[in-house]
């Protein structure tokens, strides 16, 4: 959650790893701000990599749930650690 006393262009960063049981899998992550999607990325690996997802978005004054969601293709893919940093440049 963010509280913005003012307008802001908002810069969304996360970093993730994540690993395989077995071949390639494909994934996928977006950053959410109130529901809405703000940036995807997704891609295909094999076995151990670290994405990282990069977005921004300009929001007005208020308060708004920021969401970093990752999807893997089965369960043989995991999301072992991640890192959502939030970094509002208030106007």
């Amino acid at each position: 959650m963010v509280t913005l006393p003012y307008a802001a262009d908002v810069i969304l960063q996360a970093s993730m790893q994540q690993s395989y049981s077995s071949s390639v899998k494909t994934w996928t992550a977006r950053f959410k701000a109130n529901g809405n999607v703000v940036e995807a990325r997704g891609g295909a690996g094999a076995y151990t990599d670290v994405p990282s997802i990069n977005g921004m978005t300009s929001l007005p004054a208020g308060t708004y749930t920021i969401d970093l969601e990752w999807f893997g293709l089965d369960n043989t893919i995991s999301l072992t650690a991640a890192n959502l940093i939030v970094d509002p440049a208030m106007k």
